[in-house]
């Protein structure tokens, strides 16, 4: 009797586990830097600094996220404002993290740099309190459904 409620709480929390580690880890992309999340279905600033790009800053792949797995290769030169320079992407309708790579020459040395974003239905970033706020709420259910089931499972053996 113990041993099926402890096999039954094993199966959940792996599942659990499981569920949660393929939300939260969507993907990992090698970003060296990150801009604020946008909403999906918006246009998005591709944004990057360069104080001395004599030949300015090109931008050379975008990634989609990896559910689809598309990569543009636009190698296009972003439009420059003093030291800064901007790139506006709007085919933002996937959500997940899209990866943008630039290059530029600062002092004459090619330098590529990538730039993550990251696009959620809601524009908003569940992560910090947010992120805590939805983990709890989750937990709390999944304990309870656990603890139902085991009650349920050890109730129905006594009825026998």
């Amino acid at each position: 009797m113990k041993i099926n409620s402890q096999i039954s709480f094993i199966g959940f929390l792996l599942i659990f586990i499981t569920l949660f580690s393929i939300n939260s880890s969507a993907i990992s992309f090698d970003c060296q830097f990150t801009i604020p999340t946008s909403k999906s279905g918006t246009c998005i600033n591709f944004i990057q600094t360069c104080s001395n790009c004599t030949s300015g800053v090109t931008l050379t792949a975008i990634y989609y996220p990896q559910s689809n797995g598309t990569v543009l290769y636009p190698n296009t030169a972003m439009t420059q404002h003093q030291n800064n320079y901007n790139y506006t992407f709007c085919d933002t309708k996937l959500v997940g993290i899209y990866m943008y790579s630039t290059e530029g020459s600062p002092s004459g040395t090619l330098t590529t740099a990538n730039v993550c974003v990251e696009v959620t239905p809601s524009g908003d970033n569940l992560s910090g309190v947010q992120g805590a706020i939805l983990f709890i709420p989750t937990a709390i259910l999944f304990f309870l459904a656990h603890f139902l089931l085991c009650c349920f499972q050890h109730r129905m053996k006594f009825d026998f």
